[in-house]
């Protein structure tokens, strides 16, 4: 008999089609031919209360009655307490009916090990749940980076310090968060454990002239994708073609994804003359996302250290760019370095720095064969560090032993 495990996380696919992040239920499947994997995550609008994708158990538990829970929706909790203040009346529902399912799950199919995603808010339920009600289960948590870089006031604080305390392990997925962390609270033996890349998906076999035929790009192609948040860079981006196009007039830029700074993005880009440039493609499926990195001659990710502090914690837009043999433009954030390697699989600049992002789209213009040479330096540097199948296997392992 499998032994049986229950995933939390507040990011999760709702139904087929959605254009959700699919990273936490691409690992849960990774996980599933080892150990009986059931999955929690907050119901939204469109999806089912329980459902069994690829022989995972998904529980989706409701908050608010009529639809109204939207706190794990759209930008993620963190970007929309910031939106509006109002949404934090919906958190103490949103925790309380989280532990209550906890409580439900491990007792129905008698679970020894809960993997929480994210400190807070997954972490935080998984630990209470051990102290108050059940002192034997193990509970691991993963830190993926808006849950440490963000909320930084005195009392998150100490939350996150109770959390990283009283989990049994702790992993994280870039070295730039695990120095976070310790500086939080000084706990060993924290393990560095990306997300993985399904690398079969993400190949520069989904290449498909047709998406350029679709959109209408003759020329060069440089894509960006992820939410329109302020951490994203996009800003600096969009500052930056005119230069781009002052030299290179037939480029176009297309960006994938939605978010609470779109409209403002879609001003500057109307601002700048440059609707005939920019498509803003709104959100695609994670499932169909491979033939637009693999057919882009350029992936661009000028990340930022937002205003309120947060920041990537690891970026796996970039690891999945890189293994369709695509480079990378990004920047210089701490947790970015352990993905592209400045001259060798991409090129870092400084963040905020207009001029020089634009001169680096520009020279790897003027040098296609530096992205060719960039793009296989990409794709044999993806397999090697962030493959799914390898990542599981390293989870497997440390899962087993805190059964042990």
């Amino acid at each position: 008999m499998k032994k049986r495990i229950l995933i939390t996380a507040s990011t999760f696919p709702g139904y087929k089609g959605d254009s959700a992040p699919c990273f936490i239920c691409d690992y849960a499947v990774s996980l599933g031919g080892s150990f009986e994997v059931i999955v929690l995550c907050p119901f939204k609008k469109g999806s089912k209360t329980f459902e069994i994708m690829e022989e995972i158990k998904v529980y989706r538990y409701k908050y608010l009655p009529f639809n109204l829970g939207t706190l794990a929706c759209g930008p993620g909790i963190a970007a929309k307490l910031r939106q509006n203040r109002l949404n934090y009346l919906q958190v103490p529902f949103f925790l309380i009916f989280q532990l209550v399912n906890i409580i439900k799950l491990v007792k129905k199919y008698d679970i020894k090990t809960i993997h929480a995603h994210w400190i807070i808010p997954q972490g935080l339920m998984a630990v209470i749940y051990k102290l108050f009600f059940n002192k034997n289960v193990k509970i691991l948590s993963t830190a993926h980076g808006a849950d440490i870089y963000s909320l930084r006031s005195r009392f998150s604080g100490y939350l996150k310090k109770f959390v990283i305390k009283n989990t049994d392990k702790l992993t994280c997925v870039s070295n730039a968060l695990k120095s976070e962390i310790l500086n939080l609270h000084k706990k060993e033996n924290i393990e560095i454990l990306p997300m993985g890349v399904d690398t079969g998906l993400f190949s520069p076999e989904k290449h498909n002239e047709l998406v350029r035929e679709k959109l209408g790009i003759k020329n060069t192609f440089l894509l960006f994708t992820g939410r329109l948040v302020e951490k994203k860079g996009l800003y600096y981006l969009i500052k930056a073609m005119p230069e781009v196009l002052r030299q290179f007039p037939g480029t176009k830029l297309l960006i994938i994804g939605e978010g609470p700074e779109k409209n403002s993005l879609i001003n500057l880009s109307k601002s700048l003359d440059l609707d005939k440039n920019i498509i803003f493609a709104g959100p695609v499926h994670h499932k169909k996302l491979p033939e637009y990195f693999a057919t882009a001659d350029i992936f661009t990710g000028p990340s930022i250290t937002a205003s309120d502090g947060d920041s990537e914690g690891f970026g796996l837009v970039f690891a999945e760019a890189l293994s369709c043999e695509t480079p990378v433009i990004t920047t210089d954030l701490p947790a970015i370095s352990d993905i592209v390697k400045n001259n060798f699989n991409g090129f870092t600049i400084p963040q905020k720095d207009v001029d020089s992002l634009a001169k680096k789209i520009i020279f790897l213009m003027k040098n296609p064969d530096k992205i060719k040479e960039m793009g296989k330096n990409a794709r044999a540097f993806a397999i090697e560090n962030f493959d799914r199948k390898k990542i599981a296997a390293e989870y497997k392992v440390l899962i087993t032993k805190m059964g042990e």
